[in-house]
């Protein structure tokens, strides 16, 4: 244990724990504007993807869906059921 205390690395200068803190938070303020920075750019480039997408059948063909159901519903049953007859009791 004595080589290793002895060792130059060890008779270094050590910072204080505030200056660790300091540098600490310096490099996560880098950080978080960095990861700022990648989160606005995937935002706008997905709506640039989104601006080009194409929308089909958004909204349009809403009145022709609906006559088309109601036309369905006026017609008659094309298959005439029976009673149901119990068979257990």
């Amino acid at each position: 244990m004595d080589a290793i205390n002895a060792h130059p690395w060890m008779q270094g200068e050590t910072p204080s724990q505030a200056e660790v803190v300091a540098e600490f938070r310096s490099r996560k303020q880098l950080v978080d504007q960095s990861v700022d920075k990648e989160k606005a750019e995937k935002k706008s480039e997905q709506a640039s993807r989104n601006a080009q997408r194409v929308m089909r059948n958004s909204g349009a063909g809403k009145e022709e869906a609906k006559q088309i159901e109601e036309s369905k519903q006026s017609l008659p049953a094309a298959k005439q059921l029976r009673e149901y007859e119990k068979v257990f009791a």
